[in-house]
Protein backbone atom coordinates (compact mmCIF):
# COMPACT_ATOMS: atom_id res chain seq x y z
CA UNK A 1 0.00 0.00 0.00
CA UNK A 2 1.11 3.79 -1.07
CA UNK A 3 2.06 6.38 1.87
CA UNK A 4 -0.87 8.02 -0.07
CA UNK A 5 -3.62 5.07 0.45
CA UNK A 6 -2.07 4.31 3.68
CA UNK A 7 -3.36 7.93 4.82
CA UNK A 8 -6.59 7.64 2.92
CA UNK A 9 -7.61 4.52 4.40
CA UNK A 10 -7.20 6.10 8.07
CA UNK A 11 -8.68 9.59 7.14
CA UNK A 12 -12.35 10.98 7.25
CA UNK A 13 -12.95 14.12 5.38
CA UNK A 14 -16.11 16.86 5.32
CA UNK A 15 -16.52 18.19 2.48
CA UNK A 16 -18.25 21.70 2.46
CA UNK A 17 -20.02 23.09 -1.01
CA UNK A 18 -23.20 24.38 -2.01
CA UNK A 19 -22.89 23.76 -5.73
CA UNK A 20 -24.38 20.00 -7.08
CA UNK A 21 -21.94 19.46 -9.84
CA UNK A 22 -18.90 21.12 -7.10
CA UNK A 23 -20.39 18.63 -4.98
CA UNK A 24 -20.54 15.16 -7.13
CA UNK A 25 -17.05 15.87 -8.68
CA UNK A 26 -15.26 16.35 -5.50
CA UNK A 27 -17.02 13.13 -4.12
CA UNK A 28 -16.21 11.52 -6.89
CA UNK A 29 -12.68 12.73 -7.07
CA UNK A 30 -12.34 11.88 -3.15
CA UNK A 31 -13.71 8.40 -3.48
CA UNK A 32 -11.44 7.44 -6.18
CA UNK A 33 -8.46 8.22 -3.99
CA UNK A 34 -9.55 6.24 -1.67
CA UNK A 35 -11.34 8.40 0.96
CA UNK A 36 -14.60 8.31 3.16
CA UNK A 37 -15.86 11.87 2.70
CA UNK A 38 -19.65 13.72 4.43
CA UNK A 39 -20.66 16.51 2.76
CA UNK A 40 -22.35 19.42 4.30
CA UNK A 41 -24.26 21.82 1.59
CA UNK A 42 -22.77 25.16 3.67
CA UNK A 43 -21.08 26.51 6.49
CA UNK A 44 -23.98 26.15 8.77
CA UNK A 45 -24.16 22.39 7.95
CA UNK A 46 -20.57 22.01 8.72
CA UNK A 47 -20.76 23.66 11.74
CA UNK A 48 -23.56 20.77 13.15
CA UNK A 49 -21.43 18.17 11.08
CA UNK A 50 -18.19 19.19 13.69
CA UNK A 51 -20.51 19.05 16.46
CA UNK A 52 -21.48 15.12 15.68
CA UNK A 53 -17.86 13.65 14.10
CA UNK A 54 -14.50 14.75 14.55
CA UNK A 55 -12.69 15.20 10.86
CA UNK A 56 -8.84 15.05 9.84
CA UNK A 57 -9.73 17.78 6.65
CA UNK A 58 -12.26 20.15 5.51
CA UNK A 59 -12.23 20.82 2.44
CA UNK A 60 -14.28 24.26 2.56
CA UNK A 61 -16.33 26.30 -0.47
CA UNK A 62 -15.19 29.78 -0.04
CA UNK A 63 -18.42 31.38 -1.66
CA UNK A 64 -21.86 29.71 -0.09
CA UNK A 65 -25.20 31.21 0.62
CA UNK A 66 -26.00 31.63 4.69
CA UNK A 67 -22.97 31.23 6.17
CA UNK A 68 -19.83 31.38 3.25
CA UNK A 69 -16.52 29.23 4.28
CA UNK A 70 -14.78 32.25 5.80
CA UNK A 71 -16.99 32.56 8.38
CA UNK A 72 -17.45 28.98 9.01
CA UNK A 73 -13.87 28.38 9.37
CA UNK A 74 -13.87 31.47 11.90
CA UNK A 75 -16.59 29.97 13.77
CA UNK A 76 -14.53 26.47 13.65
CA UNK A 77 -11.38 28.07 15.22
CA UNK A 78 -13.48 29.96 17.98
CA UNK A 79 -14.59 26.35 19.02
CA UNK A 80 -11.19 24.63 18.46
CA UNK A 81 -9.51 27.39 20.54
CA UNK A 82 -6.10 26.17 21.10
CA UNK A 83 -7.70 22.32 22.04
CA UNK A 84 -7.64 21.33 18.54
CA UNK A 85 -6.40 22.23 14.79
CA UNK A 86 -8.86 20.32 11.94
CA UNK A 87 -7.09 20.99 8.73
CA UNK A 88 -8.98 23.01 6.88
CA UNK A 89 -8.59 23.69 2.64
CA UNK A 90 -10.33 26.20 1.00
CA UNK A 91 -11.63 25.12 -2.25
CA UNK A 92 -12.63 28.56 -4.61
CA UNK A 93 -13.31 29.58 -8.10
CA UNK A 94 -12.09 33.06 -7.17
CA UNK A 95 -7.54 32.04 -8.44
CA UNK A 96 -6.97 36.01 -8.00
CA UNK A 97 -3.94 37.44 -6.59
CA UNK A 98 -4.76 38.04 -2.60
CA UNK A 99 -7.22 34.92 -2.39
CA UNK A 100 -4.86 32.52 -1.11
CA UNK A 101 -3.95 34.86 1.74
CA UNK A 102 -7.21 35.86 2.25
CA UNK A 103 -7.84 32.16 2.94
CA UNK A 104 -4.93 32.03 5.36
CA UNK A 105 -5.64 34.92 7.38
CA UNK A 106 -9.23 33.39 7.71
CA UNK A 107 -7.79 31.18 10.02
CA UNK A 108 -7.84 28.49 6.73
CA UNK A 109 -4.26 26.23 6.04
CA UNK A 110 -4.32 25.85 2.62
CA UNK A 111 -5.96 26.81 -0.45
CA UNK A 112 -7.35 24.90 -3.87
CA UNK A 113 -8.39 27.00 -6.89
CA UNK A 114 -11.04 25.30 -9.18
CA UNK A 115 -11.17 23.26 -11.24
CA UNK A 116 -9.41 21.38 -9.33
CA UNK A 117 -7.65 18.17 -10.70
CA UNK A 118 -7.33 14.99 -9.70
CA UNK A 119 -3.75 15.04 -8.77
CA UNK A 120 -3.83 17.94 -7.53
CA UNK A 121 -5.94 16.96 -4.21
CA UNK A 122 -4.59 14.28 -3.81
CA UNK A 123 -1.36 15.43 -3.19
CA UNK A 124 -2.59 18.36 -1.29
CA UNK A 125 -4.68 16.18 0.95
CA UNK A 126 -1.59 13.41 1.73
CA UNK A 127 0.75 16.22 2.41
CA UNK A 128 -1.14 17.64 5.06
CA UNK A 129 -3.02 14.26 6.53
CA UNK A 130 0.35 12.48 6.80
CA UNK A 131 1.28 15.18 9.19
CA UNK A 132 -2.16 15.25 10.89
CA UNK A 133 -2.48 11.77 11.36
CA UNK A 134 1.13 11.15 12.40
CA UNK A 135 -0.06 13.53 15.44
CA UNK A 136 -2.20 11.83 17.42
CA UNK A 137 -2.17 14.68 19.91
CA UNK A 138 -3.77 17.27 18.25
CA UNK A 139 -7.20 16.48 19.74
CA UNK A 140 -5.59 15.12 23.06
CA UNK A 141 -6.66 16.78 26.20
CA UNK A 142 -5.27 19.50 28.12
CA UNK A 143 -3.94 17.70 30.93
CA UNK A 144 -2.30 15.25 28.70
CA UNK A 145 0.40 17.88 27.62
CA UNK A 146 2.76 17.67 30.29
CA UNK A 147 4.47 14.87 31.11
CA UNK A 148 3.43 13.46 34.40
CA UNK A 149 6.46 12.15 35.30
CA UNK A 150 8.96 14.58 34.79
CA UNK A 151 6.51 17.57 36.54
CA UNK A 152 6.16 15.45 39.17
CA UNK A 153 10.08 15.50 39.30
CA UNK A 154 10.49 19.03 38.74
CA UNK A 155 7.46 19.96 41.27
CA UNK A 156 9.85 18.02 44.18
CA UNK A 157 12.65 20.67 43.69
CA UNK A 158 10.09 23.42 44.63
CA UNK A 159 6.85 24.80 43.65
CA UNK A 160 8.48 28.28 43.44
CA UNK A 161 11.50 26.54 41.15
CA UNK A 162 8.82 25.27 39.08
CA UNK A 163 6.43 28.23 38.32
CA UNK A 164 10.08 29.82 37.70
CA UNK A 165 10.94 27.09 35.21
CA UNK A 166 7.84 27.51 33.49
CA UNK A 167 7.61 31.03 33.29
CA UNK A 168 10.91 31.39 31.72
CA UNK A 169 9.80 28.38 29.00
CA UNK A 170 6.66 29.92 28.20
CA UNK A 171 8.81 32.89 27.25
CA UNK A 172 11.90 31.39 25.15
CA UNK A 173 9.46 29.33 23.49
CA UNK A 174 7.03 32.17 22.47
CA UNK A 175 10.04 33.66 21.10
CA UNK A 176 11.11 30.80 19.11
CA UNK A 177 7.77 30.28 18.14
CA UNK A 178 8.00 33.52 16.62
CA UNK A 179 11.28 33.02 15.05
CA UNK A 180 9.77 29.71 13.42
CA UNK A 181 6.97 31.53 12.10
CA UNK A 182 9.56 34.50 10.49
CA UNK A 183 11.99 31.72 8.95
CA UNK A 184 9.39 29.43 7.91
CA UNK A 185 7.69 32.76 5.70
CA UNK A 186 11.27 33.19 4.47
CA UNK A 187 11.41 29.53 3.52
CA UNK A 188 15.17 29.32 5.47
CA UNK A 189 15.59 25.89 6.40
CA UNK A 190 18.81 26.05 8.01
CA UNK A 191 17.17 28.56 10.72
CA UNK A 192 14.41 26.54 11.06
CA UNK A 193 16.17 23.18 11.65
CA UNK A 194 18.58 25.34 14.36
CA UNK A 195 15.28 26.82 16.31
CA UNK A 196 13.08 23.55 16.10
CA UNK A 197 16.54 21.65 17.70
CA UNK A 198 16.80 24.80 20.28
CA UNK A 199 13.15 24.17 20.97
CA UNK A 200 12.98 20.55 21.26
CA UNK A 201 15.63 20.62 23.84
CA UNK A 202 14.00 23.05 26.11
CA UNK A 203 10.44 20.93 25.84
CA UNK A 204 11.94 18.00 26.48
CA UNK A 205 13.61 19.83 29.76
CA UNK A 206 9.89 21.21 31.20
CA UNK A 207 8.22 18.31 30.28
CA UNK A 208 6.17 19.17 27.25
CA UNK A 209 6.56 15.71 25.21
CA UNK A 210 4.24 16.22 22.63
CA UNK A 211 6.10 19.66 21.91
CA UNK A 212 9.52 17.77 21.63
CA UNK A 213 8.24 15.40 19.11
CA UNK A 214 7.17 17.94 16.84
CA UNK A 215 9.89 19.91 17.17
CA UNK A 216 12.26 16.75 16.36
CA UNK A 217 9.67 15.98 13.07
CA UNK A 218 10.34 19.99 11.84
CA UNK A 219 13.97 20.01 12.67
CA UNK A 220 13.99 16.41 10.51
CA UNK A 221 11.93 17.90 7.58
CA UNK A 222 13.89 21.63 8.07
CA UNK A 223 17.33 19.60 7.42
CA UNK A 224 15.76 17.65 4.29
CA UNK A 225 14.80 20.59 2.53
CA UNK A 226 10.95 19.57 2.87
CA UNK A 227 9.86 23.68 4.28
CA UNK A 228 6.17 22.98 3.39
CA UNK A 229 6.24 20.02 5.86
CA UNK A 230 8.11 21.78 8.36
CA UNK A 231 5.55 24.21 8.13
CA UNK A 232 2.75 22.40 8.50
CA UNK A 233 4.06 20.41 11.08
CA UNK A 234 4.52 24.20 13.17
CA UNK A 235 1.15 24.63 12.84
CA UNK A 236 0.42 22.19 14.66
CA UNK A 237 3.60 23.09 17.06
CA UNK A 238 1.51 26.61 17.68
CA UNK A 239 -1.65 24.43 18.88
CA UNK A 240 0.67 22.08 21.14
CA UNK A 241 2.37 25.19 22.90
CA UNK A 242 -1.21 26.75 22.98
CA UNK A 243 -2.12 23.45 24.94
CA UNK A 244 1.13 23.43 27.19
CA UNK A 245 0.19 27.03 28.32
CA UNK A 246 -2.91 27.06 29.74
CA UNK A 247 -2.12 23.70 31.57
CA UNK A 248 0.84 25.73 33.37
CA UNK A 249 -1.62 29.14 34.11
CA UNK A 250 -4.32 27.01 35.23
CA UNK A 251 -2.02 24.88 37.47
CA UNK A 252 -0.30 28.16 39.08
CA UNK A 253 -4.34 29.37 39.32
CA UNK A 254 -5.30 26.58 41.26
CA UNK A 255 -2.47 27.01 43.50
CA UNK A 256 -3.51 30.97 44.47
CA UNK A 257 -4.84 31.26 47.77
CA UNK A 258 -8.80 31.86 47.90
CA UNK A 259 -9.26 35.90 49.49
Amino acid sequence: MSKGSAVAAQARILLVEDHLINQRVALSQLRKLGYQADLAPNGGAALDALGRSLYDAILMDCQMPDMDGYEATARIRGREAGCRHTIIIAMTSHAMEGDRQKCLAAGMDDYLAKPVTLRELGLMLERWLAVALAQPFASASRDEALDAATTRELRSLGVELFDELAALFLEDASEKMAALRRAGASRDAQVVEKLAHGLKGSSSAIGASRMQTLCAAIQEAAAGGQIETAGALCAGLETEFARVRLVFEQDKAARRPVS
